[in-house]
């Protein structure tokens, strides 16, 4: 039985993902005005269904962590990572974290926290570096799908059960 505990960075994850959203999406929700506002109580109930800040398209944050062909071919190489914590919609957002938390409290501890983010940032890398080569130049990609597809994906192989005797785990070299 795994403990609630057990996944720390899997929780941190989740946490730094949704927080980057929302204070690139709705910098309002941040400032001074929402606390003060009489309405501000509405106005934050409306933005958790997504009415009160939309994503109004490429935002001069976006220009600068979000990864793109273009980019990449004037040496911005950094976006192959900060993209994955990029997400262009709340369903975006909350589709990757509620995949995360999911499989990430079972990966996390089986694997170790070291493994568990070597597994999370190699995933989003190869799915970042992947998105470049299918992209046009002038679109930009950006989320964890790929991140998260690699811990989705590994959590399968950890049923020793099924394994015959002697066998070797799949994640010994990682």
């Amino acid at each position: 039985m795994v403990r609630r505990n057990s996944a720390p960075w899997t929780k941190a994850l989740c946490a730094l993902n949704v927080a980057i959203y929302y204070s690139v999406q709705c910098p309002a929700l941040f400032s001074e005005e929402t606390v003060v506002s009489p309405g501000w109580a509405t106005a934050l109930g409306q933005q958790l269904f997504g009415r009160w800040c939309p994503c109004v398209g490429p935002t001069p944050f976006y220009a600068m962590f979000a990864l793109s062909g273009s980019a990449l071919k004037t040496g911005h190489y950094w976006k192959l990572l900060t993209a994955t914590f990029l997400h262009g919609s709340m369903s975006h957002v909350h589709g990757n974290m509620s995949a995360l938390s999911n499989f990430g409290h079972t990966l996390e501890p089986s694997v170790g926290t070291a493994r568990f983010l070597l597994i999370y940032a190699c995933s989003g890398l190869v799915a970042s570096m992947l998105s470049v080569h299918f992209l046009p130049l002038d679109k930009i990609g950006l989320g964890a799908s790929g991140a998260v597809y690699g811990v989705v994906r590994l959590v399968p192989s950890l049923r020793t059960r099924t394994r015959p005797t002697g066998a070797r785990s799949p994640l010994r070299f990682v």
